[in-house]
């Protein structure tokens, strides 16, 4: 196996340690919403831990992307729902969190096969979550003067969006790259992708060391 693949399957996933040591080195100072990002690092660890032993040993491992997709959405919804006040948008927030809910339910038993890329599930996720965070953004940015907590939250955001709108066009088209680019390329686009999860993780890391001063 060449560097890149133990790139992708275990330099990459095994970054989430970064900000999970973060979090839990400034734990007593961080907030509800970024306790639930902690949850989300922890499963995607988990995840990505199962995802590359089944890789290492040449067996599927799509199914778990399924499962995962439905879980992120709602932690990094319940994310959000902590974070906006106003009322009307968190039931937004509450109703499209449980229909994403059950099309990932729906798309895994009657659309898309468990061992492929969840394709529609996940391109629909990385429009509605950067979505909320420009919302965000744009109710909030201005109105903080220094307070480590706000920052922290602006840098999990931004990660967040960095993340998921790279990732969209590879989102959507999985299937068709897969099955149709040669190996060679395959592994240098997922090469790319596991570079941008890392920035997503040194971005939360960043989070939760902003947070030292807060209390």
């Amino acid at each position: 196996m060449n560097s890149l693949f133990w790139y992708v399957g275990v330099v990459a996933p095994a970054s989430v340690l970064v900000p999970i040591g973060c979090a839990l080195w400034r734990y007593r100072f961080i907030d509800q919403a970024l306790k639930i990002i902690l949850t989300y690092l922890f499963i995607a660890g988990l995840t990505n831990m199962a995802a590359s032993a089944l890789a290492f040993s040449n067996r599927n491992n799509l199914f778990l992307l399924h499962f995962y997709t439905a879980i992120e959405f709602a932690l990094l919804s319940l994310y959000f729902l902590y974070l906006i006040k106003n009322k009307h948008f968190r039931w937004i927030i509450i109703s499209v969190m449980l229909v994403f809910l059950f099309t990932c339910v729906y798309n895994a038993f009657y659309i898309q096969d468990i061992k492929q890329f969840n394709t529609y599930t996940r391109s629909l996720q990385a429009v509605i979550l950067p979505s909320y965070g420009f919302y965000y953004l744009y109710k909030r940015i201005g109105t903080h003067h220094g307070h480590a907590l706000n920052k922290a939250h602006y840098w999990v955001i931004i990660g967040l969006i960095i993340y998921f709108f790279s990732s969209l066009i590879q989102f959507s088209f999985s299937n068709f790259l897969s099955a149709n680019l040669a190996k060679e390329f395959r592994i240098w686009l997922w090469t790319l992708h596991a570079s941008i999860v890392l920035v997503m993780y040194m971005f939360f890391a960043k989070a939760y060391i902003l947070c030292k001063d807060e209390r």
